[in-house]
């Protein structure tokens, strides 16, 4: 019991300071990822009442299947800017990351399109470069405390003819590759 009391007067405590300004949260674990699309979350079970969840809040009626677990609808808005192609995954019928998508004729154009994104993006979280800035495929990245993750990208897509770029941003629920290796493990 006494070990309770202290361990409450503990936070307390560190609760009480933080709100004085003493004390502040390391800058990570402050700025959350978002998980909540379209009046869905991460982790929300069902992929038909996901999915339903979703087009009644602003996604759109036509959805495609792509595999299993994927779900993809075109030319959706998000973040002020309209995205030709979404894809909506679930692991083991749990939302657990959704992709926005252009593609572009040329880099510049893509390029264009992630310095939108990433100067947006940057006012909530502090993106980290994965790639060279020069190479052919870009990757910004932030992982919150949680493991949640949000992914920027252009890349040149491997399609025969004309090179064509594709800029995404991609947002990943820190339990799916939990909740795929439990199943996995399950499944042997």
């Amino acid at each position: 019991m006494k070990t309770r009391a202290a361990l409450f007067l503990t936070i307390l405590a560190v609760l009480s300071l933080q709100s004085c300004g003493v004390i502040s949260l390391p800058a990570d674990q402050s700025q959350r990822v978002q998980t909540t699309f379209f009046g869905a979350s991460f982790g929300d079970k069902g992929e038909y009442d996901v999915k339903d969840k979703m087009s009644e809040n602003g996604i759109g009626y036509r959805w495609l299947f792509v595999e299993k677990g994927t779900w993809g609808i075109e030319n959706v808005s998000f973040a002020g800017k309209d995205w030709s192609n979404t894809l909506v995954r679930f692991t083991e019928k749990r939302l657990s990351s959704i992709s926005f998508a252009n593609t572009f004729s040329n880099k510049q154009d893509a390029t264009k399109r992630l310095d939108e994104m990433r100067e947006l993006l940057g006012k909530k979280y502090t993106l980290q470069l994965l790639t060279e800035p020069n190479s052919s495929r870009q990757i910004y990245y932030y992982k919150d405390y949680l493991g949640n993750t949000v992914f920027l990208a252009v890349s040149k897509l491997k399609v025969s003819g004309p090179d064509v770029w594709s800029c995404s941003l991609n947002y990943s629920w820190y339990k799916a590759p939990q909740i795929a290796e439990e199943k996995a493990l399950n499944d042997i």
